[in-house]
């Protein structure tokens, strides 16, 4: 009685186990994607506890298995029954980049038997040698199990799981392999290919396009888990270093070639700050790879990447409704590998089932972008030739153009050369005697002097002496200032003030003066054209401080506005009336004076001011004239 119990409660507790969704393999080979549960933990834990948490799986309802980046153990398990007689069943895991996977088999008595397979195993040791995953489930014709198995990776855990039998696998994986292969023989071809072209024409579009297709050819090989397979089998960190790598070298290598490629202006600055914000990201996820940061690496350079992808397809397409023709290439080539790469992320998603093309899919958009892009290349270099052709041919009617008028001006020009400068010696000898006669009027060098000897008669020495030093320094000046085109600001204030110190000498209590320097700017280093004030000066005493009534006074301002110098020179004598002038005489030293300060001012490429008026245009009860012009000047580094 007590067997019979035991027996029914075996069965019970058997078929507890079975109570899952069955994958059933008949023979042909079978996607168990949708008849999967799942369960993550924070670490590996002991398979005994993952056993009592059946419970808390998770079914997966979905194709595909993806987990994305993740620092957790995945645990997955399902149920199989061999359906055919074939004994030789292998567990394959479409997906190379996984760090370790670990299957276990679990007996209805719920023991365990486990397999391992990491980045640790060389490859020969491997059921199969190959790059995927694949296990050997050991399982009978006609019998059911239940597989746990744990999978950890620093690696997006994408996880298309196959069965079949070796026969099939093998078959499917050299379908995989020829695919690979075929697009590294056009790659290689193409690369050899323009790696001519640019040894013979040496432009930089192909070195830039050449570097492109080396970092492309690479990222794939070891997307695929080529690199791996054939270079590094024993070097578990590489696969996920280089892929924290590559994704952002792929973009730094992109962005140049683009930009030559596609002959965008760099005065286009959102593009320009498109440009900076895809190399900073860049650069942050090569260094994070660097220091072993690979998570964080590749979501950077993740976001960077689909970025770029979209920085690119705009700006092609606005390069396109500006109707340049190498954008109609670069945004066909762009758009299929965005479309490629859009369809296989559809597929790992679950979105469509497998097919050796949504496999293959990146594959396929980046052999297609390269091809579509060494075509471009082509027929650039094309239209770059007939554009030199064209330009050669018109340089060449340019040229011969240019020689005939050339021959029939040249006499022309050095006739017209010597008589102009020949003009410009007798006005510039012409315009220093009137500038040198009209800088000092002889009545005032008499009146000084007269002046200097009644202080000697009336035996004032000390004043004597100090005016005669004070006339020679003013005479000193005016000899220099007739050689000198230009003088320190200092010497020229100097002048100012010893001819109105000699004047006053005359006048007495008559005349008053006052020079205001408000410039603030260090006179000794500044030079501006010589004997362009005094000149009014002499006008303002002369004309109207000697015939006033009473006392007069001359204010001399100066003030720096922008780049130049504002000078006025006010008087308070009688005024100033164009309409009255003295029969017979011409106001030379006036008009030489302006022509001077207006040709200084063009010559220091300054603006030209000048302006004369009487004082009591504002206020009637005034009387006076007040000077005022722009002097140019410029500062010496001394």
């Amino acid at each position: 009685m007590y067997r019979y119990i035991l027996l029914i409660m075996m069965c019970y507790s058997f078929s507890n186990v079975f109570s899952s969704d069955l994958n059933r393999f008949t023979g042909e080979k079978t996607e168990i994607g949708e008849h999967l549960y799942y369960l993550k933990t924070n670490e590996w834990n002991d398979v005994n506890s993952i056993l009592d948490q059946l419970k808390s799986f998770q079914p997966s309802n979905k194709k595909t298995l993806n987990f994305g980046t993740t620092n957790k153990v995945v645990w997955i398990y399902f149920d199989l029954e061999n359906m055919s007689s074939n004994e030789e069943i292998l567990l394959q895991i479409r997906m190379p980049l996984i760090d370790s996977v670990k299957l276990y088999k679990i007996t209805p008595e719920k023991n365990v038997d486990w397999k391992k397979i990491s980045y640790e195993h060389q490859f020969k040791n491997r059921e199969v040698n190959h790059q995927f995953h694949h296990f050997q489930l050991e399982l009978g014709a006609k019998q059911k199990s239940r597989y746990l198995m744990a999978v950890k990776s620093q690696e997006n855990i994408i996880l298309p799981m196959r069965i079949g039998t070796k026969t099939q696998v093998e078959g499917s994986l050299k379908t995989f392999d020829n695919f690979f292969f075929l697009f590294v023989g056009v790659m290689i071809a193409l690369f050899l290919y323009n790696l001519f072209v640019y040894i013979s024409i040496k432009d930089t579009n192909y070195l830039m396009y050449l570097v492109y297709l080396l970092v492309l050819l690479i990222s794939q090989t070891n997307r695929h888990g080529f690199t791996t397979f054939y270079f590094w089998p024993e070097i578990d960190w590489f696969p996920n270093f280089i892929i924290s790598q590559l994704a952002p070298l792929i973009v730094l290598g992109i962005i140049p070639f683009a930009y030559r490629f596609l002959q965008i202006d760099v005065k286009l600055s959102i593009w320009n700050i498109g440009s900076l914000v895809l190399v900073i990201f860049c650069i942050i996820a090569i260094v994070l790879g660097w220091f072993g940061v690979y998570e964080l690496s590749r979501s950077i350079a993740l976001l960077g990447t689909l970025f770029g992808a979209f920085w690119l397809f705009g700006k092609a397409l606005y390069l396109v409704f500006k109707k340049k023709r190498q954008a109609y290439f670069f945004l066909t080539g762009w758009l299929f590998f965005l479309f490629s790469g859009i369809y296989f992320l559809l597929y790992v998603n679950g979105v469509f089932t497998f097919t050796i093309f949504a496999e293959q899919a990146p594959l396929l958009g980046a052999m297609f972008e390269g091809v579509l892009l060494s075509f471009a290349l082509g027929d650039r270099i094309n239209t770059i030739n007939k554009e030199k052709e064209l330009s050669r041919k018109q340089a060449i009617e340019a040229h011969k153009k240019y020689h005939e008028v050339l021959a029939a001006q040249n006499q022309k020009l050095e006739e017209e050369v010597e008589l102009r400068t020949a003009e410009l010696n007798i006005a510039n000898k012409e315009l220093r005697r009137q500038a040198l006669s009209s800088q000092m009027n002889p009545h005032f060098i008499f009146n000084v002097l007269n002046s200097i000897q009644n202080y000697i008669l009336k035996k004032e020495t000390t004043q004597a002496d100090k005016y005669l030093s004070k006339f020679a320094s003013l005479m000193r000046f005016v000899l220099n200032s007739s050689v000198e085109k230009e003088v320190f600001l200092t010497d020229e204030l100097k002048a100012i003030d010893g001819y109105l110190a000699l004047e006053k000498l005359r006048f007495g209590d008559v005349l008053n003066y006052e020079i205001k320097n408000k410039s603030e700017i260090e006179t000794g280093k500044v030079l501006v054209p010589s004997m362009l004030i005094l000149p009014f000066l002499e006008n303002a005493v002369w004309h109207g401080i000697m015939h006033k009534k009473g006392a007069g006074t001359i204010i001399v301002l100066l003030e720096k506005r922008k780049d130049v110098l504002y000078c006025s020179i006010q008087d308070n004598g009688i005024g100033y009336d164009p309409t009255k002038k003295k029969k017979n005489h011409k106001s030379t030293g006036m008009r030489i004076t302006r022509e001077r300060l207006e040709l200084h001012c063009q010559l220091y490429k300054k603006p030209y001011f000048f302006d004369i008026k009487n004082i009591n245009e504002n206020n009637p009860d005034l009387t006076g004239t007040i000077v005022e012009f722009f002097l140019p000047y410029k500062i010496l580094d001394v």
